[in-house]
């Protein structure tokens, strides 16, 4: 299917309104507009569950776009991504999101931040070695990437179409943040 420029036009407005942050309620009638121009566009339906998700904390809506959207392209990790978040945040467990993360990072191997989260989940769920190996590949990879000179597009790419954002200390910070999180788990 292919899409007219008026339409990718008005989809670019609305991505650019919702991530300055400065007209959330007109980013969000574009993208309803978008919508009922193209009912089944995976983007539109990431940006509106995005919308619904930050700016509404509306995790319901954001949960339904997300699955429409995943059941449209279930190749999109981007989606099933922002579905994981979505569904955390409606207080899923995390042993019953582990597959679908764990296919993230089948799928998309060097993505760095579904990775971090398999940490936390393998941790959170006292499987303490698996999330040791994880995090062992989650610091080889961010060397990986600052070694290649490409960290600051990997950076800018997560902080746009994640909202996450990634340092240059990145690795020390997470590992930090995972000794945190041990550490307050073993006291409870």
């Amino acid at each position: 299917m292919s899409v007219s420029d008026p339409f990718n036009a008005r989809l670019d407005q609305a991505v650019k309104l919702f991530l300055s942050n400065t007209s959330p309620e007109e980013a969000r009638n574009v993208l309803f507009d978008c919508l009922k121009e193209q009912p089944g566009n995976v983007d539109v339906l990431f940006w509106l569950a995005k919308s619904s998700w930050h700016d509404r904390s509306d995790f319901e809506e954001a949960e339904s776009f997300m699955k429409k959207a995943v059941s449209i392209d279930p190749s999109r990790t981007d989606c099933k991504d922002l579905l994981i978040g979505v569904l955390l945040g409606n207080g899923t467990a995390v042993e019953e999101l582990l597959p679908l993360q764990e296919d993230i990072v089948r799928e998309q191997p060097d993505w760095i931040i579904p990775r971090e989260q398999l940490v936390i989940f393998y941790d959170t769920m006292g499987n303490r070695a698996q999330a040791d190996e994880e995090l062992q590949v989650v610091i080889n990879l961010m060397r990986k990437h600052r070694e290649s000179g490409k960290f600051k597009d990997y950076s800018y790419y997560e902080a746009c179409v994640t909202g996450r954002h990634v340092r240059e200390d990145a690795e020390g910070q997470f590992v930090r943040q995972v000794e945190w999180l041990r550490k307050h788990k073993d006291k409870t």
